[in-house]
């Protein structure tokens, strides 16, 4: 098929989608529409963060002689569930990684410390991000209308973590 032919069959396509109470149209989820109003409802990526940790770092700071240092970095509960794990290590490095693709993600939108970014769990263990404010009284103001997603991911010797930050689009 041609590339005139295969314009020409999509734009008459596109129009039929476009046609309110189209087939097409009624059996997308509710508050999408087809075609091109569908890209106004999408959040769009605003940061993207990538690091890497070696693990060997944390195996060298046992927490009960860095007691401090890891209350420095880490949340009380990202302490408490790294402990739990068999190699704590892992999940300290891990967590460390994410921190630091947070803030390279939240660079172009606030400037954040790695003590203000706790990596949280949902209940089916997807991994997530709360930031907090200067004071780690409350969750940070302004940053509401960003959504980071993440992935964690770790080896023997290496921690990696991803961090891509999602905003509304204006």
């Amino acid at each position: 098929m041609s590339s005139i032919a295969l314009r020409a069959r999509t734009g008459i396509v596109s129009a039929h989608l476009r046609r309110r109470g189209s087939i097409a149209q009624r059996s997308l989820p509710p508050g999408i529409r087809a075609h091109a109003g569908w890209a106004r409802r999408i959040r769009r990526p605003v940061g993207v963060g990538i690091d890497q940790v070696a693990v060997a770092e944390f195996e060298r700071l046992p927490f009960e002689a860095h007691e401090s240092f890891y209350r420095r970095f880490f949340a009380l509960a990202e302490i408490a569930y790294c402990l739990m794990q068999a190699n704590p290590a892992q999940h300290f490095a891990a967590r460390f990684a994410a921190k630091e693709a947070a803030v390279k993600a939240y660079s172009g939108v606030a400037r954040l410390a790695y003590w203000q970014i706790e990596v949280i769990r949902a209940a089916d263990g997807a991994p997530s991000l709360r930031i907090w404010d200067v004071d780690w009284l409350a969750p940070a103001t302004g940053l509401e209308s960003y959504r980071p997603l993440v992935s964690l991911s770790h080896t023997d010797e290496l921690a990696t973590a991803i961090v891509v930050l999602r905003g509304e689009q204006t």
